[in-house]
């Protein structure tokens, strides 16, 4: 009888172990199954964590060329900035220019300056777009127009006849150096002239750049019609025209950044708007003039940030040298 109770109890023991062992086993594959997705979602995280190390590594590298970048732009506008001359102002003549890029640099500039036989010249240039690779072609074309004895503007001024052929000559060059039918160079648009302070005779070419404005006795005149674009044919046939102006007048040249100047309100700034403008303060000076348009335009535009580069330039003839 011992011996039978013995044995069954025994037998429940050994089917409570089995059980036992059964579900440690299950237990332990449920375990190993839980660790697996640990592991996976570990590593998974480690992944997360790297990529995250390496966006971290790689944006600091970004910020780092970026302010490099911008840095080396910075240093370029201050470049261009300088490149434009300072306001005249003599008993003969003035002259004072506005100048605002769309963006650090830009493709628009102008200069004037002194040549022999009291003759003023001057020029505005409207390269093709506006940031940094219109401004490397603008550069490059104050880098030619200058008044240094060697010069395109000197020489063509001393070998041609007369100052019609001489500014077509000026122009006509140019474009040679610029035209290049194999290549994607930027065209542009100019008006290059020259101001006899002697007789007010002015002579210019107009090469595809929105028309001179002469301001005389209260009244506004549109000088010029057109003309090709430099850059763009190889013989684009550029032409002088010549007008006698007073003492008194005063000569306007603007890019179309002013004029396709947008407000979302009320559309461009226009050309109408910007020429009343300057016949309302034809009668101050020059400075005073350009920080009238200055104001109307910034608030046309809202702000500060023109979507294209902006230029003025105003050129009194005040009497005869």
């Amino acid at each position: 009888m011992d011996s039978e109770v013995v044995k069954r109890a025994y037998e429940r023991e050994k089917e409570r172990r089995k059980q036992a062992e059964a579900l440690l086993e299950e237990k332990s594959r449920e375990l190993y199954l839980s660790y697996e997705k640990l592991k996976e979602s570990h590593e998974q995280l480690q992944h997360t964590l790297d990529m995250h190390n390496k966006q971290k590594e790689e944006m600091t590298k970004l910020v780092t060329t970026y302010t490099s970048v911008k840095d080396d732009l910075q240093i370029a506008a201050r470049l261009q900035a300088d490149l434009l001359p300072e306001p005249i102002e003599t008993t003969t003549h003035a002259a004072h220019g506005f100048f605002q890029p769309a963006q650090f640099v830009a493709g628009d500039s102008f200069d004037y300056f002194m040549l022999p036989g009291s003759v003023f010249a001057f020029y505005i240039i409207d390269v093709e777009g506006h940031g940094t690779a219109s401004a490397m072609t603008s550069f490059a074309i104050n880098s030619q127009l200058t008044p240094k004895k060697d010069g395109i503007c000197s020489r063509n001024l001393r070998e041609q006849d007369n100052h019609a052929a001489a500014v077509c000559a000026t122009v006509n060059d140019i474009n040679n150096n610029f035209y290049n039918p194999d290549s994607k160079n930027k065209y542009f648009t100019m008006i290059y002239g020259l101001l006899d302070l002697q007789s007010g005779k002015l002579t210019w070419c107009q090469a595809g750049h929105p028309a001179l404005t002469l301001y005389s006795n209260n009244k506004k005149i549109e000088l010029g019609s057109g003309g090709f674009p430099v850059g763009v044919l190889s013989e684009p046939g550029f032409e002088a025209a010549e007008y006698k102006i007073e003492a008194g007048d005063r000569l306007a040249i603007y890019s179309d950044g002013i004029t396709e100047c947008h407000n979302q309100q009320n559309g461009f700034f226009g050309k109408d708007r910007l020429t009343d403008i300057l016949l309302q303060y034809s009668t101050v000076t020059p400075e005073q003039c350009i920080s009238r348009v200055r104001q109307e335009l910034q608030a046309w535009n809202v702000n500060d940030h023109f979507a294209d580069d902006v230029t003025l330039l105003l050129i009194d003839y005040k009497k005869p040298a």
